[in-house]
């Protein structure tokens, strides 16, 4: 249903600080130094780099990991179904717009 890279979540919300490369939909959930260490994909010496900031620094350490469980409350189904179900909503109420011929789309082309 959607694309929520879930294992950084389920990370996040044991309170494990967070380190990811940036494919996918990653940049789109997690902010490098706030929320998570973020790497270029397939840079190995960056990822390594990263976990070893975090073993040598427990300040970030912590930061992450609160920030993290954080991020991970926001993401649960109860702070989004109603987001998702509003859109739905929204779907279902254009959908009906189109079948009776109340589209807002653009003109209308009728037979006679």
């Amino acid at each position: 249903m959607d694309n929520m890279p879930v294992a950084v979540l389920e990370g996040g919300a044991l309170g494990l600080p967070v380190v990811s490369t940036t494919v996918g939909g990653i940049t789109h959930l997690l902010k490098d130094g706030e929320t998570a260490l973020l790497t270029s994909d397939g840079d190995v010496e960056a990822m390594v780099a990263a976990i070893q900031r975090l073993l040598r620094d427990p300040d970030l350490a912590g930061r992450l990991s609160t920030a993290g469980r954080r991020l991970a409350e926001r993401s649960s189904w109860e702070q989004v179904r109603p987001q998702w179900e509003a859109l739905f909503a929204s779907l279902l109420i254009q959908a009906d717009g189109r079948e009776s011929g109340r589209d807002d789309t653009g003109p209308s082309v009728r037979r006679r």
